[in-house]
């Protein structure tokens, strides 16, 4: 593979700048307690890669970013551009971003979540309603397949089959994709659509949701951001309230962490704040603090996460 230094591979869609660079900056102190003081919680935000570790905040990598997975201990990074949105990565070495590399470059704008299912990259590219799927093919990611859940769009997000599919993930019984349906302007609650291994689809569940992202499914029970309620949803209730846009999700064995975001209107978001609330798995509260962007995605680096599929696997939560 061909590396090239991240600072120009940014620069070429965003334009130079001195807010456009690989950071590994330490911004301010938390205080989370012991209880969660050494996980690693990355956020994908609007102004770039978060890390909250050891009582920092930390930005790594400047951008607006979106989805983020690893792979073989890299983590991958979608960072949208003005002109096409690609994917980046790099490597972890406890609080600092390192050997940064592009991976995929041309991305239609307007992807949203990726996530590794097994060794394929699953891209979910949202404007067109599409799921990409990505291969490593001599060290590099190649595109073998795409697939439209719904259909391809006619008159673009001006479709009536437009299903703003935001999200994926898997488990070893089907693929999970999850339309946000823009609730707000089409009136449809969002969706999870069920498709087998071979990306057909098998099912489909109207959620109770609005505008809604992630999607995750443990014991049974589908765990979504109902984003324009401001809350997470587990088995079609409301479990966790905030005053904030969630998205952005992470399970682990003792906590869950739900990615937020100050309500805003499109145009706005790039000035707004964020936070991340840290819940037990009764949905208490363990612990809050704030980023300052909005938050798009939530992903922990050193614990097995369950809102990443390759992670997955059927467990007993303790106490439920």
């Amino acid at each position: 593979m061909i590396k090239r230094p991240l600072t120009t591979l940014l620069e070429r869609y965003f334009g130079s700048g001195p807010d456009i660079s690989v950071r590994n900056h330490h911004l301010k102190d938390v205080d989370p307690g012991n209880e969660i003081a050494d996980v690693q919680i990355l956020m994908g935000t609007r102004r770039g890669v978060y890390l909250c570790h050891a009582s920092k905040l930390l930005l790594l990598l400047a951008g607006h970013t979106y989805g983020m997975s690893e792979f073989n201990g890299r983590w991958f990074v979608h960072q949208r551009g003005k002109y096409a949105d690609r994917i980046v990565s790099f490597r972890l070495n406890v609080d600092v971003a390192e050997d940064c590399r592009l991976e995929i470059e041309g991305l239609p704008i307007g992807c949203h979540q990726i996530d590794f299912i097994g060794d394929s990259l699953i891209v979910a590219d949202t404007y067109n309603n599409r799921l990409f799927v990505y291969v490593f093919d001599n060290n590099r990611l190649k595109r073998v397949r795409e697939v439209f859940p719904r259909g391809r769009l006619a008159r673009g997000r001006a479709s009536d089959n437009y299903a703003h599919l935001n999200s994926v993930w898997s488990d070893s019984k089907a693929v999970y994709i999850l339309l946000h349906n823009e609730t707000q302007k089409t009136g449809r609650k969002s969706e999870i659509v069920i498709l087998d291994k071979n990306l057909k689809e098998l099912d489909s569940i109207v959620t109770n949701c609005a505008n809604a992202h992630n999607v995750v499914r443990l014991n049974g029970k589908f765990f979504i951001c109902n984003s324009m309620q401001g809350a997470l949803s587990v088995d079609q209730k409301d479990v966790f309230q905030t005053d904030m846009l969630t998205k952005g999700l992470a399970v682990t064995e003792e906590h869950i962490f739900v990615g937020c975001s100050e309500f805003a209107k499109r145009e706005d978001r790039d000035q707004k704040g964020g936070a991340v609330y840290v819940l037990t798995h009764k949905f208490e509260q363990v612990f809050r603090f704030t980023v300052p962007a909005s938050v798009s995605e939530v992903r922990i680096a050193n614990r097995p996460d369950f809102a990443r599929s390759n992670h997955t696997r059927d467990f007993e939560i303790v106490g439920n």
